[in-house]
């Protein structure tokens, strides 16, 4: 029985570490010009419709900032990457930040699960940037050592 208890925490908790939903804000905005990211907005209820991004925390400590490709239109592609996705582009294409957008203290916690390597701001610059079927996983922290 023991045993089977220690199981199932170790299967629970990388579950319970491994994502936390999020509303990204792509494009130009009220305060947002060009490329990038117009708000990040941590999410508690699970059950929003609005989610369309996580936080995802990788074995080898970077922290992803994944984008739900169901819920961008073409439109949101091009502002978040410049181009809309195609089989060509895929993996050529890279989220550009061309204004720093300020982080709340929710989200900024949210960057890494180590408080040194947690940000304030994404700042301007180019992220790497894989894109699958699915998704378009950003790195927003790179390794942690």
């Amino acid at each position: 029985m023991k045993v089977s208890i220690i199981i199932l925490f170790l299967i629970q908790l990388p579950l319970s570490l491994l994502a936390q939903d999020s509303i990204l804000t792509v494009g130009r905005g009220t305060n947002c010009f060009g490329r990038g990211a117009c708000s990040l907005t941590s999410v508690q209820n699970r059950e929003s419709n609005a989610i369309n991004a996580s936080f995802i925390y990788t074995a080898d400590g970077k922290t992803l900032l994944r984008v739900y490709r169901n819920k961008l239109s073409k439109d949101d592609e091009i502002k978040l990457l410049g181009a809309a996705i195609t089989a060509r582009n895929k993996n050529t294409l890279t989220f550009l930040m061309e204004e720093p957008l300020s982080l709340s203290q929710e989200v900024t916690e949210l960057t890494s699960r180590i408080k040194s390597k947690q940000l304030q701001e994404l700042a301007v610059g180019t992220y790497t940037t894989t894109i699958s079927d699915l998704f378009i996983d950003i790195e927003i922290v790179p390794t942690e050592n």
